[in-house]
């Protein structure tokens, strides 16, 4: 079942990891070794073989976007796919999460 456990907060987690880094004030970390990233990851591969699918995806960003403030911009997530899935094969590695920590820290 590509859903998110209903339990969890991503909003909230989010918040919890990016303070933790912006407390950090060093970018060598981003990657592989990052936390919140990796946190993140695992919520959204809700079928936890690895890799983020379409659908994972997508009921992540809708999720995301359910949950926003009023007046917040939602997330595109066919914009946002078609950045992270460097390689075009329809699902999103590590590798290619981890390549968000260092586009956030410039």
């Amino acid at each position: 079942p590509d859903e998110l456990p209903v339990s969890i907060d991503i909003l909230e987690t989010l918040d919890k990891f990016a303070a933790e880094d912006r407390e950090a004030d060093d970018c060598t970390d981003y990657g592989q070794n990052d936390s919140w990233l990796q946190a993140i990851f695992a919520l959204i591969d809700v079928s936890h073989d690895g890799w983020i699918s379409r659908g994972e995806w997508d009921a992540a960003v809708e999720k995301v976007n359910d949950n926003l403030p009023p007046g917040a911009e939602p997330i595109d997530g066919d914009e946002m796919w078609q950045i992270l899935d460097q390689n075009g094969d329809g699902r999103l590695s590590h590798w290619e999460w981890n390549a968000l920590g260092s586009v956030m820290c410039r």
